[in-house]
């Protein structure tokens, strides 16, 4: 490995030395084919506005700050700390590239880089962030280009407004108002400073997150700052001694939200995010400030891990609130999905290829399939359980063996109808499980479980209804829906979740006692937990919560999706639906609640109940009535049939044989003109009868019904059957 990396190194030390050594010729060349996009760069334009559902404003984007608008202390600490020789070279440093290649091959590691402010400001706005060679010397090519276009001043001003400073902010004015609740012109000596100090790791260097390394940067820049002659002994000793206090609220406290919708906007309308602040644009969101306060709620006593909560409207496929705690960006957050894959992969596509029902039995037990074997939460195992079962306890194996009977393709096919970026690679078994090779996003997995709450209509969720410039309206979303589950399919994948609620792995949630549908995921890698899941919908809303850590760090072995999770959920739901109840998401009518025979479930056998079977041996199931050809009558309590039933006379006698398939009980009875029976024979546990005879008595009919005992000891009786009559003329009918 260290091999490696000297090797790499001088490469790179190398590739840098020819760079340098063209400079002058080389890139004259390139400088002259170099291309600006004017358009990429910050503009100093309105500020785009972007508004809740009903049109009120939630957040306006900064203004464009000139230089003469900057504390000099502020660029001054950019220069000393990013290019002390910016106002001397012509976009390229060369001394400086060639210094960083001398330090680089001493510390055997990348210890330092060689981009000026002109070059971070092309790399921002001009290109693509991949680390190549090629796309290195674009970038210095365009920023001496960018030289002899523009003056410094306005290479300065653009670029403090441009970079990237932390919490979401672009530009030194965001950044002020984010840190210290004020505007760029009013930022003392050690806030520039702090601020200048962001760019290096907005990440480790943000003083809301990290004060102790952010101070210490701070300090390391107002050194520079003296070593280069902008502050006295003085001001420096002032301010090292100045302690870093940052506020503790913002105006924008949706900035989630914010941040994800803006990121759509820009997407929708063709130009970066930058392009947007700045253009004047009122953007319309699906936000809902009552569903926010329940998702920051919701939220808000979420211990030990990065939460997420997302809420969506069924009716409009709006993104309708967002509250994280998470370091990453919600749609950067792509994770691994764990048990709230089965619904949408694998239970909800076997039942729409009629591969099974909600009853059909499942042997869950230890079960290798070609060397892979799942194992249950606990290693808990119930035997023969029904689909719904192993739905609603979120069972492994019986999840794996529906997979493997109906396919992966076939799981694959219904991921790309719900826009699931799953490709070949996820071709495998572990599918049941959500282990995916990328992991979903939390809007591609809620957006599939919303397509269960819309009976098997899927569109994709959206932050964004609206957006226009100068009162013309550019863009305006409309959700397209797409077929994905029949809604019979929906409605049954949905009564399994409906049970999740009640008595599964989300149980917690039937104490908002109402209708609700939800499933949970872990994900476990070595016996830790990595991330949790809870879903939920009702027939107005879709909610999902995470939990984890974007570093992968473990949660507690108590942090399960079916405990803090859907804990988050329970808080959401209760403020949602604070003053009514959502309605039971409608029956289609192609659904039927059908009777099942027990006795042949417990054999791994799906049958439908004879008419006679008493209760306690028949079990009901909501079916789609489709699939009921499919399923055999059992032959448990089925009134036994008569084989070779003959009657014979003589005189004004009846002789009666017949053999019966197995032992039964029957009765030979008459019934007269007035309705009355009279009882002539009845015998139990025989299966033939042979040559019994009875005499027919004027205006009667006369009966012969079979039947058995069931387990409570009653008969339980077939149809009867009339072997003979007495007409005055003769005896049979």
């Amino acid at each position: 490995m260290k091999k490696f990396l000297k090797i790499a190194i001088a490469l790179i030390s190398v590739l840098c030395l020819f760079v340098a050594s063209i400079g002058f010729f080389g890139f004259r060349s390139l400088k002259a084919e170099a291309k600006i996009d004017v358009k990429a760069l910050p503009q100093n334009g309105p500020a785009t506005v972007v508004t809740d559902s009903f049109g009120g404003e939630i957040f306006k984007f900064e203004s464009y700050v000139t230089l003469a608008e900057m504390p000099a202390n502020l660029i001054n600490a950019f220069v000393a700390v990013e290019d002390k020789r910016f106002y001397s070279h012509g976009g390229v440093d060369y001394k400086r590239v060639a210094g960083a290649i001398i330090k680089n091959i001493k510390a055997k590691k990348m210890a330092e880089g060689a981009s000026t402010i002109t070059q971070q400001l092309v790399k921002n706005t001009q290109l693509t962030s991949e680390k190549t060679f090629e796309r290195k010397i674009n970038e210095m090519a365009i920023a001496q280009k960018m030289e002899t276009v523009y003056d410094k001043n306005q290479i300065l001003e653009m670029y403090l407004n441009v970079i990237y400073l932390g919490g979401g902010n672009y530009g030194v004015q965001s950044a002020a108002r984010y840190y210290f609740g004020k505007k760029v012109s009013d930022l003392s000596l050690s806030e520039c400073a702090t601020i200048a100090g962001i760019t290096k790791n907005p990440s480790k260097f943000n003083p809301k997150n990290n004060p102790k390394s952010a101070k210490n940067r701070r300090n390391l820049i107002l050194d520079l700052m003296k070593a280069q002659g902008y502050i006295s002994e003085t001001e420096l000793e002032n301010a090292k001694h100045k302690p870093l206090k940052t506020v503790t609220e913002v105006k924008n406290n949706f900035a989630p939200y914010v941040r994800e919708a803006t990121y759509e906007a820009a997407k929708i309308l063709g130009i970066t995010e930058k392009q947007l602040a700045s253009g004047g644009y009122v953007v319309k969101t699906y936000f809902d400030p009552l569903s926010q306060k329940a998702a920051d709620d919701g939220i808000k006593n979420s211990p030990g891990a990065e939460s997420v909560v997302m809420i969506l409207s069924n009716e409009t496929s709006g993104i309708i609130a967002l509250a994280s705690t998470s370091k990453t960006e919600v749609r950067k957050l792509r994770r691994q999905i764990a048990s709230t894959a089965k619904p949408i992969l694998v239970y909800g596509p076997a039942i729409e290829q009629q591969l099974i029902s909600l009853a059909t039995p499942i042997k869950d037990e230890p079960t290798s399939f070609s060397g892979y074997s799942p194992r249950n939460f606990n290693d808990r195992y119930y035997g023969t359980v029904s689909a719904k079962f192993a739905i609603s306890k979120s069972l492994n194996v019986p999840a794996v063996k529906v997979l493997s009977d109906m396919g992966t393709e076939t799981a694959l096919s219904y991921a790309k109808k719900l826009v699931l970026p799953l490709t070949e690679k996820d071709n495998n078994l572990s599918l049941a499980l959500g282990g995916l090779t990328e992991g979903l996003t939390l809007s591609e997995l809620s957006g599939a479980y919303m397509a269960l709450a819309n009976l098997g209509e899927f569109s994709s969720p959206s932050y964004v209804s609206e957006i226009s410039l100068n009162g013309t309206v550019l863009y305006s979303h409309t959700a397209e829906k797409t077929p994905v589950f029949s809604p019979e399919t929906a409605y049954l994948v949905g009564e399994a979740l409906s049970e999740t609620a009640k008595t599964g792995t989300a149980k917690k949630l039937a104490a908002l006692n109402i209708p609700i549908y939800a499933k949970t995921g872990t994900n476990s890698v070595n016996g830790k937990n990595l991330d949790t899941y809870s879903v939920a919908y009702t027939s107005k809303h879709t909610a999902v919560c995470w939990r984890g850590n974007s570093d992968n760090s473990a949660l507690s072995q108590t942090d399960t999706g079916g405990n803090f999770a859907t804990e988050s959920l329970v808080t959401v739901f209760s403020e949602l639906y604070d003053r009514f109840s959502p309605s039971p998401i409608e029956k289609p009518a192609g659904i039927l609640k059908t009777k099942f025979d027990l006795e042949d479930f417990k054999n791994g056998k799906l049958t439908l109940a004879a008419p006679n079977t008493p209760e306690g041996y028949f079990f009901e199931e909501y079916v789609s009535v489709r699939s009921l050809p499919s399923y055999q009558t059992s032959a448990n309590f089925l009134a036994p049939t008569l084989d070779g039933l003959t009657v014979t006379s003589d005189g004004n006698e009846a002789v009666v044989s017949f053999f019966g398939k197995k032992p039964f009980v029957y009765q030979i009875y008459s019934v007269d003109v007035f309705g009355r029976e009279e009882l002539l024979f009845e015998a139990n546990g025989q299966n033939e009868l042979q040559n019994y005879a009875f005499s027919i008595g004027f205006l009667k009919n006369y009966y012969i019904k079979c039947g058995f005992i069931d387990y409570f000891g009653v008969a339980v009786w077939g149809e009867p059957e009339k072997i003979a009559v007495y007409s005055g003329f003769n005896i049979f009918s």
